[in-house]
């Protein structure tokens, strides 16, 4: 077995968006850029390489990603993924633990302290890489009060450029940082918090090519956890539209909510509705559920380190929206909290496969709602079945694997609709969406 194979979906998705865009500009670096980039990348083997030895693997593939995100193209890359693929398990003693945590701090800080140098050199490659670096320095090493003065005098900037991917790529790489100190981060959140409460503002996954669009609640602080709202847009894919919706229903429920811009919404992709290179639309478009979950398990481990979000979300899916939101649903149901699907589609593959449901479990709320007035309740284009026998399968195969709370209800007088009003209202008479 490979080590790509070994590693988890979100690290393999990780090293990809990694080893596309350092290719992209390697031939660009001075032989001075180079160098640096090449010494973060031996100093990261050289840790990995004591993290093998001592047993603390996961360790070791941080180290991997670490040196692959520098230099993709060092000769003795290969030979160190090697090294952890064919890893042997062994006891980790306390003595171990120490060396390795005292190795990891200083390969922290001399990685931090060479993106910090290569960030000062503004202007050495193309997509305003200079950026990355420093928001790189302040992601490896979150201690470093420098880094960080440069990464906040940097937002204004970014905030202000007509490229809107460009924050969207900069702020999770600098917000996700391991353990840094409340301070620093603070400061940094304060120079965006109120757009992000404004209604409709773009991210991207800082492990995945995932982009999404975010709203926070008028009332979030950093000092509670707070729930999520997953909404997840029909094959129109009009994902501004759909998540301005329900960030403006929520009112004062005080719910993150999320937008992904996922593929298994859709049928052809079209690279005008989306900010991912075409690459990655020709990659995943015969597997778009393993793309659109993987995003989402990014963007969650992201908004957790962010935001304090919560760890199970509510989750509704309009029309092709609907594939993604029963997928989750059936196929991990430790992640919701309650489902509502809305004119949604469903496939009995879906389900394949699915495991009964923990008891803890069972009595998720699920409400499925349909529109009366739906053109595509009875055949999708032409199509059968139409949104109410695709209801039915969803409904047997919820009920096949254990759920006891299920409801459905056929809206009087709605169409194709994401009845937003509904699903925001049936949210709130649970009474479970509180922060903490």
């Amino acid at each position: 077995m490979t080590a790509l194979r070994k590693l988890t979906p979100l690290v393999l998705f990780a090293l990809f968006a990694i080893l596309t865009t350092a290719q992209t500009n390697a031939e660009q670096l001075s032989d001075k850029e180079k160098e640096s980039l090449n010494a973060i990348a031996t100093k990261a083997i050289e840790f990995g390489e004591l993290c093998v030895s001592k047993g603390m693997l996961e360790k070791a593939r941080f180290a991997l990603k670490c040196a692959t995100d520098a230099a993709p193209e060092l000769e003795v890359l290969g030979e160190f993924q090697q090294l952890v693929d064919y890893a042997d398990p062994i006891e980790v003693t306390d003595e171990a633990k120490e060396e390795v945590e005292n190795a990891e701090e200083e390969f922290r800080r001399f990685a931090g302290k060479e993106y910090l140098s290569l960030y000062r050199r503004k202007g050495r490659s193309v997509d305003n890489r200079f950026l990355f670096d420093v928001a790189r320095a302040v992601n490896i090493d979150p201690s470093n009060s420098r880094g960080w003065t440069y990464a906040s005098r940097e937002l204004d900037d970014i905030l202000s450029s007509k490229d809107k991917t460009l924050a969207a790529r900069y702020i999770p790489l600098c917000l996700t940082a391991k353990d840094a100190s409340d301070r620093y981060k603070g400061k940094f959140l304060r120079g965006i918090e109120s757009k992000l409460k404004a209604g409709t503002f773009l991210l991207k996954a800082s492990t995945h090519h995932m982009y999404y669009f975010i709203s926070l609640p008028s009332s979030w602080d950093a000092k509670k956890s707070w729930p999520v709202l997953l909404s997840v847009e029909g094959a129109g894919c009009g994902f501004k539209g759909n998540h301005r919706g329900f960030a403006s229903a929520r009112g004062k429920l005080p719910l993150i909510v999320i937008t992904l811009h996922t593929f298994s919404n859709t049928n052809k992709l079209n690279p005008k509705k989306y900010h991912y290179e075409q690459e990655t639309l020709n990659r995943y478009n015969g597997d778009r559920m393993t793309f659109d979950y993987g995003g989402y398990e990014a963007v969650m481990a992201d908004i957790k380190a962010m935001f304090n979000a919560q760890d199970r979300v509510f989750v509704t899916g309009f029309s092709g929206g609907g594939k993604l939101t029963y997928y989750m649903t059936l196929q991990h149901p430790e992640q919701v909290r309650g489902a509502f699907p809305s004119c949604a589609n469903f496939q009995p593959s879906l389900g394949r496969g699915a495991e009964q449901v923990p008891e803890e479990f069972t009595d998720t709320p699920i409400h499925i709602f349909t529109g009366e007035k739906d053109p595509h309740k009875d055949d999708v284009f032409g199509q059968k079945p139409g949104i109410e026998g695709q209801s039915d399968w969803a409904m047997e195969a919820l009920k096949g694997v254990g759920y006891t709370n299920i409801k459905r209800t056929m809206l009087t007088g709605v169409g194709h609709s994401n009845c937003r009003g509904k699903v925001i209202a049936e949210i709130e008479s649970l009474g479970t969406a509180t922060a903490k």
